[in-house]
């Protein structure tokens, strides 16, 4: 269910939890689709980085605001703990565990000053999340 593999640097993957399927299990998302948030779709986002030669990790829980409630709970009381059995596989510890619910997501960055004649503002662009009904 949860394959990964750690290189230097950091790593993420991106699973969701099927829609009126088994919740015992989660699907990865396909590449092309990355980025991509539903509102009655829930995901979990796997972040791995190294620190101080160990691996540590944090795991976002994304739910939309249409999504059933009860993905929230096959996470926390499943799929979360096979997390932390695979990092510990991966010589780390158990990932953070973070929640967000759709429209209370905090902003990457601070909001940019505002523009002037010359300034560039990519520097402080935030992340987009598509949302679809």
């Amino acid at each position: 269910m949860f394959s990964l593999t750690i290189n230097r640097g950091k790593y993420s993957q991106i699973w969701t939890i099927p829609i009126g399927g088994d919740k015992s299990s989660a699907e990865a998302v396909p590449e092309a689709e990355v980025g991509e948030f539903y509102a009655g779709r829930c995901f979990i986002i796997l972040y791995s980085y190294m620190d101080d030669s160990k691996v540590k990790s944090i795991s976002y829980f994304w739910e939309g605001q249409l999504a059933s409630a009860s993905d929230y709970i096959a996470y926390d009381h499943g799929l979360y703990e096979r997390l932390v059995e695979k990092m510990e596989d991966e010589g780390g510890g158990p990932p953070k565990k973070i929640r967000y619910r759709q429209y209370a997501e905090v902003p990457v960055q601070p909001t940019p000053p505002p523009p002037t004649h010359n300034s560039c503002l990519l520097p402080y662009m935030h992340t987009i999340v598509l949302t679809r009904y």
